[in-house]
């Protein structure tokens, strides 16, 4: 809705508009609602790719050894990586070491017992892992990157109704403003 303009001044030297006080208010208050909008969109989608490079992935399959094989979310390997591995409960490692080319953490499991694989680069990334491994031909568990998917959305969805919670409350406060 377009408010006509007066081109008569006020004696500071600005303009006024000859419509009624409140189009002036709808009108400021569309403008506000809209810049909100459109600001909260673009940070949605600004920190959304961002966030996904932090994630570290793992695939867990049982040979002579156990060959944890770590990846960030974008598929890249996890490579060259140290990583250290601890029987569950324990403060000393039992084995430590770097992922290969590949993103493969590759140790001995314990005879019994879980085990609790870190993985952990220089610049903070990393992995927390406590799994009991498969031993003695056992099959490895399938993956379960679908839980992965799912935790991923859940977060998504929780981030954007903590946005649109804020944005409810700005909105309250600002109209409570104009009231008074």
């Amino acid at each position: 809705m377009l408010i006509p303009f007066d081109s008569r001044r006020d004696e500071a030297g600005v303009g006024f508009c000859s419509c009624p006080r409140k189009w002036r208010r709808k009108q400021s208050r569309f403008i506000s609602w809209l810049a909100v909008q459109i600001s909260v969109w673009i940070a949605c989608l600004l920190t959304l790719s961002p966030a996904f490079a932090h994630e570290v992935r793992h695939d867990i399959e049982m040979r002579d050894a156990v060959a944890v094989r770590l990846t960030f979310a974008d598929g890249q390997p996890f490579a060259f990586e140290a990583f250290e591995v601890y029987a569950a409960g324990g403060d000393t490692p039992l084995q430590v070491g770097r992922t290969d080319a590949q993103g493969r953490a590759l140790f001995l499991p314990p005879a019994s017992g879980a085990v609790r694989l870190r993985a952990f680069s220089a610049d903070g990334h990393g992995v927390d892992l406590t799994f009991d491994p498969p031993r003695g031909g056992e099959a490895a568990p399938p993956p379960t990157s679908s839980s992965l998917e799912e935790g991923r959305s859940a977060k998504f969805v929780f981030g954007i109704g903590i946005l649109l919670a804020l944005f409810g409350i700005v909105q309250l406060f600002l109209r409570r403003k104009e009231k008074r």
